[in-house]
């Protein structure tokens, strides 16, 4: 198997060097799949510097890219990720868990059937609305 070489979009580097604007991260984006880059990356920090919201962008990305597809990653153990995890209350060794178990809800509630969960979190008969374009959501990656 090929290796996948994915592209970070310099998100905090943009709005700490006062140059905020979407547009611009968009283009790159865009740029980056026509060279043929597998991902498109956003970084995500809720203590480090500021930088654009990572969903929302993402959402732009989505919508000016062909085949880029959603990602989920877990913070690297380095004490500024454990840092955050502590600010927030949330134990840092179940972040793995945590993800899985967010990942399985999510594929559950993008079928556009009424989700009943009982884990970390709890629903009943819960739905969301509009259901993503691909039923079922972005496919699984391994």
């Amino acid at each position: 198997m090929a290796p996948k070489v994915g592209y970070l979009l310099p998100t905090r580097e943009s709005v700490m060097q006062g140059r905020p604007a979407a547009g611009p991260l968009l283009k790159l984006a865009e740029q980056a799949e026509e060279l043929g880059y597998d991902s498109i990356w956003i970084g995500d920090s809720l203590l480090d510097r500021p930088r654009h919201e990572p969903l929302v962008m993402l959402a732009g990305v989505a919508a000016r890219t062909k085949r880029v597809l959603l990602g989920i990653g877990i913070s690297p153990d380095h004490p500024g990720s454990q840092a955050e995890f502590a600010a927030v209350g949330a134990p840092f060794e179940k972040r793995v868990g945590r993800v899985l178990e967010s990942m399985r809800l999510c594929r559950a509630l993008w079928t556009g059937e009424p989700v009943t969960w009982d884990g970390r979190w709890r629903l009943e008969n819960a739905v969301i609305g509009p259901v993503p374009h691909r039923k079922g959501g972005p496919p699984a990656q391994s």
